[in-house]
């Protein structure tokens, strides 16, 4: 785990840096102010995975250090419960502000997580045709790999189509009425750069197992 500071930053369309910011998801650009965490420096491996579960769903199985995938954010949830009482901690999925706040670490100048060149950072475009081993290209500045590309990440918020009434303190956007729908971002191995800018957003349902294009990294305070 890697500790993140506290800090302010604004959270959204990132213009005109990010030329390619979405009118609608990525707005209102807002202030955000979060407290001290931790956040895993990879995203979550087959091997970790497996260790806790005993089993390996991943579609590109065969790779310890490749980041799990095919996992719901149900299944998810599972994960860190057992985690949890194994290792007396009290992890967690990092809310949308936390993922995309210590992705930038404090630099406004750049697109990607780590710089403005993609492939220095991050696996996209479907040239390997799967996911890679954690950790191979360039870390952002709080060295934080593969924040963009390799896999999308389960955020632990509900989506909503734009920012306004986002929270204000970096936790985590949950509804008393969910729509059904989570947050996932990053990018993935099969994505197009736009996909895998710091403020690009989607989606994907909670019990939806069978993408081979999403996996996770754990937060803890």
């Amino acid at each position: 785990m890697t500790p993140i500071p506290g800090g302010s930053f604004l959270m959204g369309c990132n213009f005109p840096t990010d030329e390619d910011c979405d009118p609608v998801l990525e707005h209102p650009q807002h202030q955000v102010t979060l407290a001290p965490f931790f956040l895993g420096a990879t995203e979550v491996t087959q091997e970790d995975w497996q260790a806790v579960t005993g089993m390996n769903p991943s579609t590109f199985a065969g790779c310890a250090e490749c980041p799990v995938e095919t996992v719901s954010w149900d299944q998810v949830q599972d994960f860190i419960d057992t985690l949890n009482k194994l290792s007396g901690y009290a992890y967690y999925l990092p809310s949308e502000a936390q993922w995309e706040y210590a992705a930038r670490a404090g630099n406004t100048a750049v697109v990607f997580a780590g710089g403005n060149t993609l492939g220095l950072v991050g696996w996209f475009g479907t040239p390997t045709g799967g996911t890679q081993p954690v950790a191979g290209l360039d870390p952002n500045d709080w060295f934080l790999f593969d924040m963009s590309g390799n896999v999308y990440e389960w955020c632990e918020d509900d989506y909503h189509g734009d920012y306004n009434g986002a929270p204000a303190d970096g936790s985590a956007w949950v509804d008393a009425s969910p729509s059904g729908i989570k947050v996932v971002r990053g990018g993935a191995w099969s994505s197009p750069e736009l996909d895998c800018r710091l403020s690009a957003r989607t989606l994907s349902v909670p019990k939806n197992a069978g993408s081979n294009i999403v996996g996770f990294r754990l937060g803890r305070n």
